[in-house]
């Protein structure tokens, strides 16, 4: 037998006013940041997915179950590069605004989106991210599906900003 402590669901529910801090060196000063819960986790990542979409159906193997292979080589994958853009500082505004309201203040992502210098924003998200346990390659792994040859990227923006500029 260990000698391993047995949470309380007071100890597990209150992980997230273990509180860290990061200095910011444009502001000349620590802020105070707390991890996301799963649930603000979860609203985090479906804005982060709001930019890209997939259409196909699962197909059925012989044994009745979805063949997951057959079923990937099924899919297609669309991405609005500007849409996902977006949707990726948004989605880093409301972790830091989550993370950020502490001690009693009250962040909003708005309040978060007017912060400046640019840049900071995605830095005190990849803190908060680090502290609520989502791994750099698990970032990474989303960024690089997003990449990855074969899927189709839509940036029509992009494109009508080319266009026009001719």
């Amino acid at each position: 037998m260990t000698n391993e402590e047995i949470l309380t669901k007071s100890a597990i529910l209150g992980g997230t006013e273990n509180l860290e801090y990061l200095y910011v060196k444009e502001w000349d000063g620590k802020i105070a940041l707390r991890p996301l819960s799963e649930g603000q986790y979860a609203q985090v990542e479906a804005i982060r997915a709001a930019g890209s979409t997939m259409k196909g159906n699962p197909v059925i193997g012989p044994d009745g179950n979805v063949d997951k292979e057959k079923t990937s080589a099924n899919l297609e994958f669309n991405l609005d590069l500007q849409k996902s853009a977006e949707m990726d500082f948004e989605a880093d505004a409301l972790a830091a605004a989550y993370a950020m309201s502490v001690n009693g203040e009250t962040w909003t992502d708005a309040d978060v989106k007017n912060i400046r210098p640019p840049g900071i924003v995605k830095r005190i998200a990849r803190k908060v991210y680090q502290m609520s346990g989502v791994t750099p390659q698990q970032i990474e792994q989303v960024q690089n599906f997003r990449g990855e040859s074969g899927r189709k990227a839509n940036n029509k923006s992009a494109s009508k900003r080319s266009a026009d500029s001719k």
